[in-house]
């Protein structure tokens, strides 16, 4: 018999394995749940594949635009442009990056107002693959798959979240 002693277990992942009632005399009974069959288990994780599938495929669309030439091509809007040049500042040491631009609010030059976390991921990515000289082509390839990659990344974080914070049958 088990006794709540108001604390929660050691491992509250294992929190979903047990199944429990509390008991007149104020004992709280435990049993396992029973195992999910196999096809139970491909049906519940069919539908967040099928979104992952989805959001890989709406990330992947404009392939062929940004690796369909003999460089690979940043499309969009001009954020992109500013994170591989802000990147590559910060690669070759420029004086005041990541933190100041001088081209910004020229000729003074003006403190960049964002955080640089995406920028330092794309350069030390860069880096990793790339070796200690990036060419400028290998930071607007990082720059094309790091979106995706951060897109699945959030798709299925937001599953797990929505799963954990509705329970079972959820996220």
């Amino acid at each position: 018999m088990l006794r709540w002693s108001g604390k929660l277990p050691h491992h509250p992942a294992r929190l979903g394995d047990l199944r429990g009632k509390v008991t007149g005399d104020g004992a709280f009974h435990t049993s396992p749940l029973p195992h999910e069959s196999p096809l139970r288990t491909a049906s519940r994780l069919a539908f967040p594949a099928i979104v992952l599938a989805a959001a890989l495929w709406a990330r992947l669309a404009p392939w062929s635009q940004v690796f369909g030439g003999d460089h690979p091509q940043i499309i969009g809007d001009s954020d992109p442009h500013y994170h591989v040049l802000r990147a590559e500042r910060w690669l070759v040491g420029a004086p005041g990056a990541p933190w100041r631009d001088p081209a910004l609010d020229w000729p003074r030059g003006a403190d960049v107002p964002w955080p640089p976390l995406f920028d330092a991921i794309l350069a030390g990515t860069a880096r990793a693959i790339e070796g200690p000289i990036v060419e400028r082509d290998d930071l607007v390839a990082v720059a094309a798959v790091l979106p995706v990659v951060f897109g699945l990344l959030f798709v299925a974080l937001s599953a797990a979240l929505g799963r954990r914070v509705l329970g079972p049958g959820h996220g």
